[in-house]
C-alpha cells in the first residue's frame, strides 16, 4: 500500500552558543551564537504494509525548513563600539544571515484505524539539513574590517503523533 504526504510545522528549536576567546595583549573577546528554525516542510512518500486495521509504514522524501544563523563578536578593548549588557564589553562584530535550506527526510511509522473513517499514527522522522551557513560579520566602527564564520546546520528528529480523519 502507498500513498504520498505533505506537512508544514512551525519550530521553535533553537541553539546558543558563548565562547570566551583570550586575547595577547590582556584583551578578552566572547562569541554570542545562536542558530535557530522556525518552520519545516516535508513531502514525502509512503509505502507500507497493511493488515487488519493497521498500516506499519516507511516514508522519505524531501524536506524544507528555514535556518537563521547570528553572531555577535564582543571585545574588552576600547574601540568606542557599543556596549553589550551580557557580558559588558562592546558589541563590535555583529551579523546574521537567513536562509531557506532543503534536505533528505526520512522515517518509519505505524497508523491504526480505530473507526470508520478515523485512524491514529506515531511516527519517527529524521531530516538531513544542508550542512552549512556562512556569515559574514562586520565591526560597527570600522566598516572595513570583517570576519567570515561558518557554521554546520542541525540535522533534526522528530516523533509525533496524529490523528486523521478521511473525507469520502
Amino acid at each position: 500500500m502507498g500513498g504520498f504526504e505533505a506537512d508544514i510545522q512551525g519550530l521553535t528549536l533553537k541553539r546558543d552558543r558563548t565562547s570566551p576567546i583570550a586575547i595577547s595583549g590582556g584583551d578578552a573577546d566572547q562569541d554570542f551564537d545562536e542558530l535557530k528554525h522556525d518552520w519545516l516542510a516535508t513531502f514525502r512518500a509512503r509505502f507500507g504494509y497493511a493488515w487488519a486495521q493497521s498500516l506499519l509504514y516507511v516514508t522519505g522524501g524531501a524536506a524544507i525548513g528555514d535556518t537563521k544563523f547570528s553572531r555577535t563578536q564582543t571585545q574588552s578593548a576600547n574601540d568606542l563600539c557599543p556596549i553589550d549588557s551580557r557580558n559588558g564589553f562592546q558589541d563590535c562584530h555583529v551579523g546574521s544571515v537567513s536562509k531557506t535550506d532543503w534536505g533528505p527526510v526520512a522515517g518509519a511509522g505505524w497508523e491504526y484505524a480505530f473507526a470508520r473513517q478515523w485512524s491514529a499514527k506515531i511516527e519517527y522522522l529524521h531530516v538531513w539539513r544542508m550542512p552549512s551557513l556562512t556569515l559574514v560579520t562586520t565591526n560597527v566602527m570600522v566598516l572595513d574590517q570583517q570576519f567570515t564564520h561558518t557554521v554546520s546546520t542541525s540535522n533534526i528528529d522528530i516523533v509525533r503523533v496524529g490523528l486523521n480523519y478521511q473525507f469520502h
